[in-house]
Formats: structure tokens, C-alpha cells, sequence
């Protein structure tokens, strides 16, 4: 079990040493500051008079509420704001610094401005809580948040509020059947529902260290029940929550479950084929077995790949924290290897710090003292239900971070086979999201580059988890495709094609194209070696 005594404390001198690193920089650039902070009086000068065009990304959550835009006050606190941050960002842009430094800076930096930034919600219910309660709400609330952070128990991914979704019942509800059970996951197959399916089916590849139903919450919201309206075969796998009995698991084993589910599904298609998709660290599993497979002698029973959220190149930029250097990655380990097998509730706090500005500012207010649970309720729900992960498979994606495997073909050996991305030759589907904290899109656009078959790219403008959550009529919602696929990804957006919604009906056309033609559906699910052994979402989820 992890130890999470001390988190807190640790998280507040980390950020006291990046404040202290910001200040010695700006003692050390004085010049630097006087030509920003005029440009920041020139700024400030027309927000007052009320004839600043300053807006914000529209990307940002945090101001989406017609009162940010409506009232004047709002309005000028919001543009100042927004002037400062980006004058302060200019500064270490310009600064002269080496490049640890400058990284150093620039997170000091970003953990300074989401603390400093205005309320997030200025039109959401705290105050008309309060005002409601005649003042009880907030004395209630603060009893309640102190007490969570003297138990180092702030969680703000996991809102405190008494209507929890229900898994099997709001979430991960879609009708279907385990139809395949191992010791490291199940196999779901869903009820079809169309009158007609498609012949080829696809397999769903969730990560490892997140329960599968991110493609399966609440109706509107779930990916799976949009596909099998559309009438696709749909299969998922469900991993299990490893135990200490589990500890030897690792990048080989789930790779090798991974492996043996592709062909189990191929089994159940009548041309012995099946498409897969595999998103965040499941996407790097599918294609590790896509390329394990795609080398076999007799045959390769995958048909096509579609990636989500998945970088299989890490040596890039990212948002997740500092380059990592040796001394720290096996400084990892030692600790890793304490904890066999370890509990994902710290993992998931320490998240919330990757994006402070949608999983930690934004939804904290409304989690203690906005009288409500947060936005997107399904998708907190999911992130705060994590899995345990073996020391030796965070191991194994450490060491991967440092030697970046896929950049050459068999430095990567798994399953007696060497890696080679490019032996992956069927077609192949990648999305990324242009606000992905986590896998930056123009990492995932290279690993799309790495791939052997003709690949066709997708940006949608969302962060990493809502990328994939995407339902039809997102009205705020854009994505980008048919750019040409050169080397650098920013050519690629300048040729790219915008369109408005959801990137859904544009994946099932690219997916109806490479499933076969369409029969009368067989709702008899499993067959005489995949009997059915318990109703979806099956056992392991609840483990």
C-alpha cells in the first residue's frame, strides 16, 4: 500500500523551491522585466477604459461562462490576468538560460499562475449556496475541506457529492456478455442492436492503469453504445486489479494478454480478422501486439489500427513534468520496488497536478462549496477509479521513457519478437488532442509517422481523456484532418481541413470502409469456446 503521509508537505516546498527559482531568475534579469511590465501598464490602461480585444484561449474552461464576458468587472479581472500571464511566460521565453533551467522556470511558472488565477466560476452556485444557506454552507464546506487536507485526503477528481454513479447501472451499462476470462483480463462482447453488423469486429484496448469504461459511460457519452448503433461488432477488454499475488506482471504480460485477445476475437469473425483500437498506454499495448503479430509466419489477424491519446515516442515535450534523467528514473524504481503492487489513489491525486487548470482550480471550488458535483461527472468518476500497478510494469514504462525503444526497430524485444513499428502495415487511425497534458499531439503525430501502412491523422481541440469523449453535438468542439503527412506536425495543421463537432461519424466511416460488408446479426453472444460466463461489464471491474 502506498504511504501518502508527507504528500502535501513534499508539494508545498517543491513549489516554494519553484518560486524561489522564479525570483532568482528575475533578479538576475532586471532589464528583462522593465520592457513587459510597460507593455503590461499600456495593456492594463485599456482594460480599464473597457477597450481591450483580450480573450482567452477558447480552449480554457475556466472562463466559459457568460459572466466572465458580460460583466464589466469580470471582464477587466479576467483580461489582467490574462495580460500577466502572458507577459510573464514572454519573460521566459526571452531569458537566457540553459534548457534545465529554462524548464525549471517555465513549471515554476505555469504552478504560479493557476494560483493566482481568478475564481474559475464566477457564475456557478458557491456564492448562491452560501447566500441560500444564510452563510451555513460555508462554514460546513471549509470544516470539511480542512479535514481532508489534515488527512492529506484532497481529491478533487473524486467530487464529494452523495449521488454516485453506479457502475453496470449509469456507466459501463451497455447490454452484453464476459465471453473470454483469463487471470489478467476479461473479454466483453456487446449486444448488437442494429439490424445489420458489420463482419469484421472491433477490439477496444483500454489502458492498464485505468478501468476500461471510459468508452462506455453514461449514454450520451459512451463510445461503445454509439459504434453499435452504427452497427459494428464491438469487443473491450477489462483488466484486472492486479494483487500482491499479481507482482510479477509487466510490460511482457500485458503485452502478451494483449497478443492472445486479438486472436481470440479474430476467432469470432467469419474472415478471421478484427479491428483493433487501443487508446492512452492501451494504444501502446495494441500496437506492441500489432507488431508482434504482424510478424507472424502464417498470418496476421489484424485488420486495422486506430490509436487514441497514444505517444509511443517519449522523448518529446510534455506537460507531465521536467525531462527525466537517470539518477531519477532509478530513483523511481527503488522506490517502485517498495510497493510491489501500488495503490492508485495517490497516483490519481498526484494527477490532478499535471493539469491544474481543469482537474484541480476548476472543480475543487464546485466540489466543496458549490452545493453540487462537478462537471462531467461520469468522467471524474472514471478517472478517480483507478487500477493498481505492479512495480514492474511502472518499471518497464520508466525505462521506456529514458531508452525511447521505438525510434529503432528490435532495440525493444517482447514475446521472442522485436519491435518495428513500420512492420505494421494495415491501415491505421490516430487521434490526439491539441490540449492533451499528457501525450502531446505532436508526439502522437510521429508515432503516426513510425507506423508501415498509410495512416490517416486526426486532431481534435480537446484535452486527453475528453479527446476520446467526444459525443455528437459537442457543439464547441472542432477537429482538423487530410493535412499532408510530412515531418513536421505543424505543416501538417497549416494544410489540415477544420470541421465543427465530433470526430465520431468521421472514425465510422474511415472504420465502415475496413469492416467487411454487413449480415444479419448473430445475438446469440460467444459461441461454443467463448460461452458466455457472466453479463457485461463482467467481474474484474468491481475488483
Amino acid at each position: 500500500m502506498t504511504n501518502t503521509k508527507g504528500t502535501t508537505g513534499k508539494r508545498l516546498r517543491d513549489s516554494r523551491s519553484m518560486c524561489s527559482e522564479l525570483a532568482r531568475s528575475g533578479i538576475s534579469l532586471p532589464l528583462l522585466f522593465t520592457p513587459q511590465f510597460i507593455s503590461f501598464d499600456s495593456h492594463l490602461e485599456r482594460i480599464l477604459r473597457d477597450t481591450s480585444d483580450i480573450k482567452p484561449d477558447q480552449n480554457d474552461q475556466r472562463f466559459q461562462e457568460e459572466e466572465w464576458h458580460q460583466n464589466a468587472i469580470y471582464r477587466a479581472s479576467m483580461q489582467a490576468y490574462l495580460v500577466w500571464c502572458k507577459n510573464l511566460k514572454n519573460q521566459v521565453d526571452n531569458a537566457t538560460l540553459n534548457t534545465t533551467e529554462k524548464n525549471r522556470l517555465q513549471q515554476a511558472v505555469e504552478y504560479l499562475i493557476y494560483n493566482l488565477a481568478p475564481n474559475s466560476n464566477p457564475g456557478r452556485s458557491p456564492v448562491q449556496h452560501a447566500h441560500e444557506s444564510r452563510g451555513a454552507s460555508l462554514v460546513h464546506d471549509l470544516h470539511r475541506m480542512t479535514g481532508d487536507l489534515l488527512k492529506h485526503a484532497i481529491n478533487p477528481q473524486s467530487p464529494p457529492t452523495k449521488n454516485k454513479l453506479q457502475i453496470g447501472k449509469h456507466i459501463a451499462a451497455t447490454p452484453g456478455a464476459v465471453i473470454h476470462r483469463t487471470e489478467t483480463l476479461e473479454i466483453i462482447q456487446y449486444t448488437p442492436v442494429s439490424t445489420q453488423v458489420h463482419t469484421i469486429p472491433l477490439l477496444i484496448i483500454p489502458s492498464p492503469v485505468n478501468r476500461f469504461y471510459l468508452c462506455d459511460l453514461q449514454e450520451g457519452n459512451s463510445l461503445v453504445h454509439y459504434l453499435i448503433k452504427q452497427g459494428f461488432q464491438v469487443y473491450s477488454l477489462s483488466w484486472r486489479n492486479p494483487q500482491n499475488a499479481h507482482k510479477h506482471w509487466n510490460l511482457e504480460s500485458y503485452t502478451k494478454a494483449c497478443t492472445e485477445a486479438i486472436i481470440e476475437v479474430s476467432k469470432l469473425s467469419p474472415t478471421g480478422k478484427t479491428n483493433v483500437f487501443g487508446f492512452a498506454a492501451g494504444g501502446l499495448l495494441a500496437a506492441l501486439a500489432c507488431s508482434i503479430l504482424s510478424q507472424q509466419k502464417n498470418y496476421c489477424p489484424v485488420n486495422s489500427s486506430s490509436f487514441a491519446i497514444t505517444s509511443l515516442l517519449t522523448h518529446t515535450s510534455s506537460q507531465v513534468g521536467t525531462e527525466l534523467d537517470e539518477k531519477m528514473i532509478n530513483a523511481a524504481k527503488a522506490l517502485m520496488r517498495l510497493h510491489e503492487v501500488s495503490d492508485a489513489k495517490e497516483l490519481a491525486r498526484n494527477f490532478a497536478w499535471l493539469c491544474p487548470n481543469n482537474l484541480l482550480w476548476n472543480p475543487l471550488p464546485c466540489n466543496y462549496f458549490g452545493g453540487e458535483s462537478s462537471p462531467g461527472d461520469d468522467i471524474f468518476h472514471w478517472n478517480s477509479d483507478t487500477l493498481r500497478t505492479t512495480a514492474r510494469l511502472h518499471c518497464d514504462f520508466l525505462s521506456m521513457s529514458r531508452d525511447n525503444p521505438f525510434l529503432e526497430a528490435g532495440k525493444l524485444s517482447l514475446c521472442g519478437t522485436p519491435i518495428d513499428l513500420s512492420s505494421i502495415t494495415c491501415d491505421a487511425y490516430t487521434i490526439a488532442g491539441s490540449c492533451d497534458h499528457i501525450t502531446p499531439w505532436e508526439s502522437c503525430y510521429q508515432t503516426s509517422l513510425a507506423l508501415g501502412g498509410k495512416t490517416e491523422f486526426v486532431l481534435v481541440n480537446r484535452g486527453h481523456s475528453r479527446t476520446l469523449v467526444c459525443p455528437i453535438g459537442s457543439s464547441d468542439t472542432r477537429f482538423y484532418t487530410d493535412g499532408e503527412m510530412t515531418q513536421n506536425a505543424d505543416d501538417w495543421l497549416c494544410e489540415a481541413i477544420q470541421h465543427q463537432g465530433s470526430w465520431w461519424p468521421h472514425w465510422r466511416s474511415w472504420l465502415a470502409k475496413r469492416s467487411g460488408p454487413k449480415h444479419q446479426p448473430d445475438r446469440k453472444l460467444g459461441d461454443q469456446q467463448h460461452p458466455k460466463l457472466t453479463p457485461a461489464p463482467g467481474h474484474y471491474v468491481f475488483e
